[in-house]
This record gives C-alpha cells, structure tokens and sequence, in this order.
C-alpha cells in the first residue's frame, strides 16, 4: 500500500510512535499495519515538508469543499472497509485470498502518487480537536458524520437485504404499516447492525463500556451470565468476533432505543396539555398564518386555488393585451386607418368600432356595425369577435354569480352598455388633481386663464350646461367640484346594478334635470378609444370572475376532501358543533366559511352577502387558518396611511428601487444568481434546451407579439403561445419576481390611499419628476422582472419534463405539478410570509423579502432531492415498488441530480475562493486573517482573489478581490450555516476570546438579522443627515445643503454614485497634472476598467490592511486605557466611606478594571494576531519573501504611526503591542500612580487611610505581571 502522509493512520502512528521507542518494535508494528518502512519514511517526509511550509496537514483545503470533501472519503473508505471485512470473514478463506492477491497486484500498477491520494481519500485525516472559525470544517464533527453516513448506507443496504429476502420467502404476504414505535426501534436495529459492520469488532459497544467506563463492567458481567452478551477479545477467531459484536450492538442498541422511547413519550405526553390549551393553539395558528409561505394551509389543492386566484385577472389581462395589440396590428395590415366609418384615429371611428364590439345595430343602414366591418376589414372583424366572446364568458361567470334574478337581468342588460365605458377621473388620480386645478385657475380667471386648454373647456361646457339648469351661478363652482370629486361604488357588479339609480341620485344631488350627459362624460374623461375600453373592461371583468371561480373551487375541494362539513339551519345555531368529517378528526367546527367569503368579496369588490350566491354557505371547518385563506388570500388589509407616512413610504419604495432595478449591477447579479439557482436545482445545461419556447414567451409578455417566430414582431398571435403564457401567469410561474413584487405592493398599497404609485400602469408621471425618469423606471423594471421569467419559465419546462417522464403525468395534472415544483424551488413573492410583508409598511428593513424566500428555497431543494431520492415522492404519489420501479428510479435520478446540484452550488464558491488564493500564493493561515480583518459584513463570505497581497502606490498593504457573497443568491442561508456552527463552537473552545466571540455575534447579527431589523435606506440616511453634519458647517444654508445630499444619495443608483464619484476624482486628478481630464489611460486609469466597469458593476475591491491595522491599534489601545475608569472613578467618589463596605467597593472595582484590562489587551491580542499571520508584527512586516511579496522598506506598524488624522499612537503603544503579541500580560494600571493617588486623597478615600486595602491591591497588581494574555 501506499501511505499519505495526510491519512489518519499515519497520524496514527505517529501518535502510537511516541510511546512505542524501540525501533524494532516500531518496524513490527507498521508491519502489523501492512506499511513498509520506506513508505512510512517517505511519508515522513511530506509531513516534514508540510510542517516546514506551514501547510494545513489534512488533505484538501478548509474550507466547505475540503469538509465536503474529507466526509466523502471517510464515508467511503468506512464502508469499504467495513463490507470488505465482512465479506472476507464470510467467504472462504481460498477466494478471499486470490481476489485479495489479484487486486493487490493490479493497484501496485498505479503510480506511487496515484496512490497515496487514493490513501489521503479513503482515510483522510480530519485533525482531531481541530475547530477552525468561520469556516464550515471541524475534525471531529467531519469524523463524526463520515462514519454516521456509513452506519446509515449499511442500515439501508441490510434493510433492503432482509426486505427482499422477506418477499422472496413469502412473496404472497401482505405486510402492514408499522406503528411508530415499532417503526422506530426497527430502524434502530438496524442501525446497529450496520455500525456492526462498519466499525471493527472491538469497537462494539460493550466493549466501548468496557473498557472506558470502569463502573459499568459489574453490570456488563452480570448481563452476560444471562444474555448472550460478552467482551470481544482479540483472540476469538474472526468469525465469532463479528458474531459477538453484532450480538452486542443489537443488545445494548435495543435498550437504548427503548429507553429514548420511553424518554421522548413522557416529553411528548408532558407538552401535549400545553400543545393543546388555547394558549398553545392560539399560538400555533398565528405562526401558521404570519410565518409560512402558504399562511398555514397543507392542503395542495387549495394553496393551487388560492395562487390561481391571485394570477387569474393578470392572465386574463394579459391575453386582452395580445388581442388589443393583433388588432392595432390586424387594422393597419387591412388599412382600416384610412376608412372612414372605421378609422380609430378619428372620434367617429372610435365609436363605431366600440358599437361594433357590443353588437349594436347601424341606424343609418340597419345593419350590424361588426357585420359592415367584415365587408372592409374581415381579419379585424375576426379579432374584434374574440375579444367579444372574451368578454361575454367572463361576464356569464359573473351574472352566474349574482344572487338576486333582478340584478342579474339588470347586469345583462346594462353589461354591454357600461363595460365598454370606463373614466379617467375614476382610476387616474392626476387626472382628478389636473381637474381640480383646472377649476381653480378658471374660477380666478373667470374662464380668462387656463393651464390645459382641453380641461378648462370641459369645465366651461359643464358651467354652462349648469346654467341651463337653473343652477346659481355662485353654487356652480360647487356643483362641478362635486362631479370631480365623486367617487364610483366600491365594486364592479354594485356599479353594473345600480347605474341608473346612482346616475339619478347624482343628478338630483346637483339639482340637474335627467338629460344629454355628453358633458358629464367629458369632464370625467370617458375612455372612447376602443383599445382601452376592451382593456378597461377585461381588467374589471376578470377581477371579479377570479373571486367567484375561487369560492366555486375551494367549495368543491374542502366538500370532496371532507375538510368542511355543511350544516342544516337548526345545527348551525348549535354552539359545539362536534360531528367529525373524517376519522380521528375532532371538532368543534365553529370556523364560518360563510362569513370568511363574505368578508373577501366585500372587501374586494363592494357587494353585501345578500348580493351574491354564497357556494360557502353553511359550510364549517374546525381550520381556521383555511378560513383565514379563503378570507384573506396572499393580500394584506388595506392601510391607513396619513399624508406624512405616505410621503415616507414613497421616498422609501423609490430608495429601494434606486438600489435594485435601477441600479446596473443588481440585474447582473439577477441574471447570475438565477443561474446559479438552476445549477443548484440540478438543471444547469439542460434549461438551454428550453430558451427558444422562454424568450417567444417572455416576447408575447413584454412586446405582446405571440408567435412562435423568436426573430417575429408580426402581431398575429399563435393561439398554443397565448394559452401557455396565460397558464404562466395564472400558475404564479412568472410575474413573481421578490423584488419587482416587494415595490409594486407598496406602490399599490399608496394607490390604496390616494397616491400614486411608481407602477401604476394609468399614471403618466410616477414619483419621479419627469416622464423621462418615470419611463426610465418602468423599463428598468420591465427588464429586471424578464431577467428573473426566463429562468423560471425554463425551470417550468424542465419540471415538466423530468417529471412528465418520470411519472408519466399529462395535461394540466402536468402544469400543476410542474408549476408548484417552481413555486417551491424558485424565490416567488407571493409566498412571503404575512408577517415579512407588513414590514414592507414600517420604517425598518432592506429588502427582506429575497433572504427570506432563498431560505424557504433551500430547505424546499434539500427536501425534495431527499424525497425523490429516498422514494417518499413515490410514497406520497401511491407508486407500487414492483409495479412502478421504473418510475421509482427515475425519481431517484432527479433527486440524485438535484444533490449534486446543491453540492456543486455549495462549493463552487468555496473552490473559486481556494483556487484563486492558490494562484496568488495566499496561505490558508493569510485566507483566515485576512476574514478576520474584513468588515463584519463580509467576514465568512467566499472571495476571488484577483491579485496577491501587495502594496499599493501609497505604500499601503492590501489585497484586491471579488466579494462572491454579493453574486450568490444562497449567501444568506449559507450565512445562517457558517455562524451558527462557527458561534457554537466558540462556546466550547477555550482558544476564543470575548472579544472574537463578539465580533462574530456582531457579524451574525448584521449578515443574518440586518435585513429585517436595521432601518430601511431612506431612515437610515435621514437619521444620518441630522445627526452626522460636519462641525465646520456653520451656516444653516451649509448644513440644509448637506442634508439634501445626504438625503438625495437614497435616490441614485450605487453604480451611478460610484461612477461619477470616480470619474470626478480622475479628472481632478489630470487637471493638477497639467492633463487635459479626458487624455489617454498613461496615469492608470481605463476607460474601460474604471468608467464601464464601474457603471455595470464589475469591480473589484481592495482591503487595505494598512488603514485597518491603524483603525485596529486604535481601538485596541483606547480599549485597554477605558478598561480602568471604574476604579478611577471610585477614587474620585468622596460618598465612599472607611468601613467594610467600602473597602470591598474599591477592591471590587480594582477587580474589574484588571480583569477589563485583562479581557481588552486579550481583544488587542485576537485583533494583531490576524495581522501577525499576514506577517505584520511591531518589529517586521513580512515573515519571508516570497515571488509575490515585494520588498519594503519601512513597517506598517510605523505607517500607523505616521497617519496623523486618524489620532495618534506612540512608540510606547507599538511597544506594548509587541509584548501582548508575544502572550505577555501588560498591566497598565498601576493603582499608585500620582493621578489616582491624588484622587484619592481629595476624595479621602479609604485607599490612603487604609494600608491593609493598599497592600491587598498591590499584591494583586504584582500577579498581574504574571499572567500571560491568554491564561
């Protein structure tokens, strides 16, 4: 064999070596070991090699890939090990022996470095009691969970055995389902039986106990004279020796898995009062609804129909925009633009077009106006056909709906009619303001003066028609700003019953008489464009048709799945309604599914209960997180906003999208981290496969051109293209980008309010102050929501198509399943938690909302590789092992692609990182100082080195590198990972200051928590805008000026700031060259490095150590001289009198301060260790040469001292940095000194009235001379 000097069991023999001097018995031992002397020496030597170089001794780097890495070998090389013992203890001596001797001969082929990798893999060492911080590595937990994974592949390997083996025995025998119980403690002796064959056999169980723990042997020799349980000696034949340790792993693993039985059903017994008292539901079910993504509900059928009742109306919309645009398109091919009956440029037009669409009759020639349009236009007459049908099947849906035959016959006869009218004054809130002003400015000017030439001569046809009426002329000012203040009914179907009734009321309010309202609609704006009217109409249509399909849905599945009960009158008026649905289900059913729909349909079109068929009435269910579903839905409760919080929260949606969609290099990092996410859903190449059918799709949505053509603009839709796009939107497949979606809600939750939001799809003129920056955005916006849809719709079709194979589903039953396995496994904002989007509305957090998906994704991707992989996917689809083993296997090959997915996206990050650190010649010893040096906010992310630690032109240390944290989207679960393991190790490591221990809680705060706790952007930069203003600025126009900039730079995009802020530093920089600012790159800079770079967010960073040692010995210094002012200032108190009492307060309080001085120069020792790693102490800057570490002439510890601004350090300082570094305690608080001594004899304290307190503190101050930093 070969031996690696990087394998546990030469690091093994090591540790035997030192107790084993005799060389002849060391040579007899490696024989025992099957390892030649020249191999073992050999190995010597590349440990030596490695020591000498500072090298990490275990194989492969330390960093997650390494720990991935080193876990896989040691699984692996256990589990060879352990089957090839058994199989050679099993079979006969003679096969074992030439398959032994065959192998032996074709491995001793291999190249001598071939093998001892193979060595270093199947036995890698792991550094016992290593504990590295920050990183994802520990000797023995990756020891630990190599071996667990072997235990486990053993247990399923004999499982599976004993299975089969079973079924072969007695294939007609049905088997049962096991309890839980029993289910547990068979998967337990399994387990056993595998860590049986894993482990050799002395390192059973008994003999652990044996031999480690004296106390229990009386009880292990009691048991063997009654059970067949023993000590395995090393002199047994084999055989027996396996035989023996399985007997006793099974023994002792038996009594243990009952005896944690027992321990977990007393728990279990314990927390069920509390689980089921109204406090531990109560609190169950608010967590359900504030915290999960589905706001509690498991059932899939129902979380399907409540995303389709989100996406519904925008699917639909979707497709009226598609007919809208073929039309447009359709009529200039048929050159419609220049008939005269039907051009829609002209008023005339219009109208007929919009006669056409309700089917109205030509009186001129008697004629249908769509039948005329076929004989000049037929192709236009075909689209204006479908859009008709369009809007007749949703209507049917709605006067399906109605309750009263009344209303619906009154919907029927007034649909036609007031469908196809919608007014601007209605749904455009500037439109309204622009009247409003209008008014004023013609009340002042007696009609003289106007802004808006068409407004005021609206205004003045309503003042006259006014007068006709008999209206005063001093009530009209009035009478019209009532008409432009009016507000519609809250619901659609409310509007349809009641048009004339409103219409009449309104008239009679105003004192005008039933009569031409061409006026009327004038001043409101009637929408006559017939494009608009059709989009107008599907909007509202659609709208409510999703809300009745929603109610008729979840009646039919709560119904089939028995998760309702209907109820006669008599039993509703019962209080407990205890009549369970299904078995073992018990009510009371007291949550009204009735009342639930009520209040969604009230709240979201404006109709009573009396208003509409109610399919939920009498229905009960004892689930009131369902009810709340059916109630709510995904929406929040509309807000209250006043005039000042709506200003905030649009300065705070704005700073938001200044950092995100309008900020170049956030849409690269968009497109990079959704590439990332298919690579880690096990799709990496394949979603290429899918681009064409993504980009015609993304085409029909963004351009509303559906063909199938990628090259086509022609606007003649594909009707397959349209359906598929549609079924996108209506599955929450597309359109759900976390981001795009966290800022339209808040522009929507303004609109809600009276203002306008920044997507509104009406307003001209957003928050921006031009048309210029509000199209800027809404482009922006545009570009980054089909940035994240392309990914999506190729994650779809991939779903659809592994799964489609696998499992042979078809249809919709396919794009259901496909669609939520997107839904699951790609950041989709409709599943925020309700809690997380209210926050949206506080002053607090930063785009929380992606964090918290990508968290949700990743436990989503672990479970589904795992239930695919494992056969619970098939389980819970009712797959038959025989029967649908082919489908079986499928599954586990997508959830074994998936795995590798995750593993690949896991360390690819971690890889980069080692690879370009290599490259550079960056140490594993510089990788950690240089964590440890960074801002918390990027310690433990993964780093592209793109340089080696070199000097600047400054003279300053520094390294330049890519922060790869910002490009991946698993960052932040990755974040959760490495602190929570790198904090709970601290606890227990000795080695871990105070000091380490709080930066890295101060770094998991920030990384983990930060998000949702810290101040949003524009609280944050107003806070700072009045408490951070320079002194120097003394005028009060300064400080205004300062804290409008500080402000405004919410607004800019980072890439812009960063552009123009080094663009400016360039030019003034050539301009005191005597260069003209715009010359060629001769002094460094590149027009495309620093101007293009910069602008799209590829760049780079660079650390400067030098400036972080300055800030570090700062701190560190003012640390250790605050360490004394307790005990400084209790000699300063005169209240402290010469008694017991406080005589015991100044010593305590000396106490403390040397144990703070203590814990601070500890602090300074952690904070200049990591710049003594990078070869910067008080006396030397590098620890050697190396190709990339240039010479230096002076000491960065003297360049600290230099930099004068930052405040200052003396020789004395750099000094005692220098002794802490070398582990010796510096006391700097000597309790005599002249100044405390003076303290206390103003204060007459008992320091110097009382000599036994002196000489107590003194002896202490002596042993503090004695310590060493780190005792």
């Amino acid at each position: 064999m070969a031996l690696a000097y990087q394998s546990q069991t030469f690091q093994n023999i090591l540790k035997d070596f030192e107790n084993i001097t005799n060389e002849e018995d060391r040579i007899k031992h490696l024989s025992s070991l099957d390892v030649s002397p020249d191999e073992f020496i050999t190995a010597v030597k590349g440990y030596r090699q490695a020591k000498d170089n500072e090298q990490d001794i275990r194989p492969y780097d330390g960093g997650l890939s390494g720990f991935l890495a080193r876990t896989g070998g040691r699984f692996a090389g256990e589990t060879l090990r352990g089957f090839g013992g058994l199989l050679d203890t099993v079979l006969p001596e003679d096969f074992t022996n030439a398959v032994k001797n065959k192998f032996q001969k074709e491995y001793e082929t291999l190249p001598y470095e071939v093998r001892e990798n193979i060595d270093e893999f199947l036995d890698p060492y792991h550094g016992e009691g290593i504990i590295t911080h920050g990183e994802l590595t520990s000797g023995d937990a990756e020891n630990a969970v190599g071996h667990l994974a072997a235990y486990l592949n053993a247990a399923g390997v004999i499982k599976k055995v004993i299975r089969k083996g079973s079924k072969k025995i007695n294939p007609t025998k049905e088997y049962k389902k096991d309890s839980n119980t029993k289910k547990f403690l068979k998967e337990g002796l399994y387990i056993d039986a595998g860590v049986s064959i894993i482990d050799t056999p002395e390192e059973n169980i008994i003999n652990v106990l044996y031999d480690g723990y004296e106390p229990s042997r009386r009880y292990i020799d009691a048991a063997s004279s009654v059970l067949p349980v023993g000590y395995v000696q090393p002199d047994q034949p084999e055989s027996l020796r396996y035989i023996q340790a399985m007997v006793n792993n099974l023994a002792a693993g038996g009594a243990i898995g009952f005896g944690l039985l027992g321990a977990g059903k007393l728990l279990h017994f314990g927390l069920k009062p509390l689980k089921e008292s109204k406090l531990g539901q109560w609190t169950g079910e608010k967590y359900q609804e504030y915290f999960t993504a589905y706001r509690g509900v498991e059932d899939q059928e129902l979380r399907d129909a409540l995303i389709k009742a989100e996406f519904y109306a925008p699917g639909k919309y979707k497709e009226a925009e598609l007919l809208s645009a073929e039309l447009k398109s359709v009529g200039k091919e048929e050159k419609l633009y220049s008939n005269s009956l039907f051009n829609p440029n002209t008023i005339k037009g219009k109208e007929n077009i919009n006669k056409a669409l309700k089917n109205e009759i030509n009186p001129d020639t008697g004629l249908p106006y769509l039948d005329e349009l076929k004989k000049v236009a037929p192709r236009t007459s075909e689209v204006l056909e479908k859009m008709r049908t369009n809007i007749d099947e949703l209507s049917e849906i709605i006067q399906g709906s109605v309750k009263n035959s009344k209303i619906s016959a009154k919907i029927g006869e007034n649909l036609g009619t007031y469908l196809t009218r919608s007014y601007r004054v209605f749904d455009d809130p500037l439109y309204r303001k622009a009247l409003n002003e209008e008014l004023e400015i013609y009340i002042k000017s007696s009609g003289r003066s106007a802004k808006d030439v068409e407004l005021s001569s609206f205004i003045k046809e309503a003042s006259d028609e006014m007068q006709k009426a008999g209206i005063a002329a001093k009530d009209i000012p009035d009478t019209i700003r009532s008409l432009i203040n009016y507000k519609e009914d809250k619901g659609l179907i409310a509007n349809i019953a009641n048009l004339g009734k409103n219409k009449k009321r309104l008239l009679k309010k105003l004192r005008l008489k039933e009569g031409r309202d061409d006026w009327i609609r004038k001043l409101w704006g009637e929408r006559t464009d017939p494009f608009e009217s059709y989009l107008s109409t599907v909007e509202k249509l659609s709208t409510s048709a999703a809300e009745f399909n929603f109610l008729n849905e979840v009646t039919k599945i709560l119904t089939r799945k028995g998760l309702a009960k209907k109820f006669t009158p008599e039993q509703t008026k019962t209080v407990n309604r205890i009549m369970p649905v299904t078995p073992g289900q018990r009510g009371p059913f007291e949550a009204d599914l009735a009342a639930a729909a009520a209040d969604r349909i009230n709240s979201r079109m404006g109709l009573s209960v009396k208003d509409f068929k109610n399919p939920l009435e009498a229905l009960y269910t004892s689930d009131p997180l369902i009810a709340g579903a059916i109630r709510e839905g995904f929406e929040l409760d509309k807000p209250q906003y006043g005039w000042f919080y709506r200003t905030f929260l649009q300065a705070k949606g704005l700073s938001q999208a200044s950092k995100t969609v309008g900020n170049p290099s956030t849409h690269v990092v968009n497109i990079s981290g959704n590439t990332i996410m298919m690579l880690a859903n096990g799709i990496p190449l394949s979603m290429l496969t899918n681009l064409g059918r993504a980009t015609t799709t993304l085409k029909a949505d963004i351009f509303n051109v559906a063909n199938k053509n990628v090259f086509s603009l022609a606007k003649k839709n594909d009707k397959e293209v349209v359906e598929y796009l549609s079924d996108l939107i209506e599955n929450g497949v597309i359109r759900s980008n976390v981001d795009v979606n966290f800022l339209r809600d808040t522009a929507r939750d303004l609109e809600r309010s009276g203002v306008n939001g920044m997507f509104s799809k009406r307003v001209k003129e957003g928050l921006l102050p031009t048309r210029v920056g509000k199209k800027l955005l809404d482009k922006a916006t545009t570009v980054y929501q089909a940035e994240d849809d392309i990914f999506k719709i190729m994650h779809f079709e991939q779903m659809k198509k592994m799964y489609g194979d696998a499992l042979g589903l078809k249809g919709k039953t396919l794009t259901k399943f496909a669609a939520n396995m997107t839904r699951d496994l790609m950041p989709n904002y409709s599943l925020v938690p309700k809690f997380f989007k209210k926050v949206r509305r506080t002053p607090f957090g930063n785009f929380l909302a992606f964090p918290l998906e990508m968290t949700r994704v990743s436990k989503n991707l672990f479970k589904t590789a795992y239930d695919d992989y494992s056969g619970r996917t098939a389980l819970k689809l009712g797959l038959d092992p025989i029967r649908d083993a082919d489908k079986i296997a499928k599954l586990r090959m997508i959830g074994a692609k998936r795995f590798a997915g995750i593993t690949a996206t896991a360390v690819a990050g971690d890889a980069i990182h080692n690879a370009s650190a290599h490259l550079f010649g960056i140490t594993e010893k510089d990788k950690k100082a240089i964590n440890n040096v960074v801002p918390r906010w990027e310690m433990n992310n993964d780093r592209m080195f793109i340089g080696p630690i070199d000097r600047d032109t400054n003279g300053h240390l520094g390294v330049d590198y890519v922060n790869l944290g910002l490009i991946d989207p698993f960052q932040y679960p990755k974040t959760i990972f490495k602190f929570g393991y790198a904090l709970t190790n601290g606890a227990f490591d000795k080695d871990i200051s105070s000091s380490d221990m709080m930066k890295m809680t101060t770094a998991a705060y920030d990384q983990i928590l930060g998000p949702y706790a810290e101040p949003s952007i524009i609280t944050q930069l107003a806070f700072d805008s009045a408490t951070t203003i320079p002194r120097e600025l003394r005028t009060t126009g300064d400080r205004v000026i300062y804290s409008g900039k500080t402000i405004g730079a919410a607004f800019v995009p980072p890439d812009l700031q960063r552009f123009f802020i080094k663009r400016k530093a360039y030019q003034d920089s050539m301009k005191k060259r005597g260069t003209e600012p715009y010359g060629l790159t001769d002094y460094g800079y590149s027009l495309l490095e620093d101007d293009a770079m910069t602008l799209f967010g590829f760049r780079s960073k660079r650390l400067d150590i030098t400036s972080n040692l300055r800030r570090d010995l700062l701190d560190a210094k003012n640390n250790i001289k605050d360490a004394g002012l307790k005990y400084k200032k209790i000699l300063q108190n005169p209240n402290i009198l010469n008694d017991e009492e406080g005589r015991k307060e100044i010593l305590d309080a000396y106490v403390y301060s040397a144990k703070a001085e203590k814990a601070a120069q500890r602090d300074a020792y952690s904070r200049i260790s990591s710049y003594a790693d990078l070869g910067i102490t008080p006396r030397r800057t590098y620890r050697k040469e190396t190709d990339f570490r240039p010479k230096v002439s002076d000491n960065d510890y003297v360049k600290a001292l230099t930099q004068k601004r930052y405040g200052a350090l003396s020789v004395d300082d750099i000094a005692t940095f220098e002794l802490i570094l070398n582990n010796i305690n510096v006391p700097k608080l000597d309790p005599f000194t002249s100044t405390s001594l003076d303290s206390a004899i103003k204060s007459n304290s008992p320091l110097v009235l009382n000599s036994d307190l002196r000489r107590t503190i003194a002896e202490i101050y002596k042993k503090l001379f004695k310590l060493k930093v780190k005792d």
